[in-house]
């Protein structure tokens, strides 16, 4: 009998258990030790960042520069009646400003320890990525102080970025 008929047959006859499903092949264990990032492009190359931390994915806004900010702030911006301080996330991670393609986004991140929101430009978005811990690596070439880790999925490899890190520098520049 394939795993199929015996699947509808324990469905149909009303027995189940946590055990039964197990038994047959339930993955329930293997996923939940993935973790779910969300990827996007700046400039031509592709990066990551945990889902946990993404609050929203916006269509981009219309942002106030502040001319004493720190570098790494571009600005902020009105989201939903609250204020949005959107990172210069291009010049924390030293790459070149890109032209507009029209697909930008705007990632709106939560920050546990403050009720600061923070909000990354994107030039746009990939896609929802799920991987294991196995795939997550130290970056040999991180220029940003740690910050970003090497995420293998597929054949792609992500640069991912540890907002815990990024969120922590950013809250005490703007004190």
């Amino acid at each position: 009998m394939s795993s199929l008929e015996q699947r509808t047959e324990l469905l149909s006859s009303g027995d189940l258990s946590n055990t039964t499903l197990l038994s047959i092949g339930d993955e329930r264990p293997a996923a939940e030790k993935c973790e779910k990032f969300v990827a996007f492009l700046l400039g031509n190359s592709t990066y990551c960042i945990s889902s946990k931390t993404v609050a929203e994915v916006v269509h981009p806004l219309t942002v106030s520069p502040l001319p004493t900010a720190p570098a790494s702030i571009s600005g902020i911006a009105a989201f939903r009646g609250e204020v949005v301080a959107v990172i210069n996330i291009k010049k924390i991670l030293g790459l070149e400003e890109s032209v507009a393609n029209g697909k930008a986004k705007l990632i709106i991140l939560r920050s546990n320890a403050k009720a600061t929101q923070f909000a990354i430009p994107v030039d746009s978005m990939y896609e929802l990525i799920s991987v294991g811990p196995e795939a997550i690596s130290s970056d040999p070439g991180s220029m940003s102080n740690g910050m970003t880790r090497i995420v293998k999925h597929e054949s792609n490899v992500f640069r991912m970025i540890d907002t815990s890190i990024l969120l922590e520098r950013l809250e005490s520049s703007i004190g």
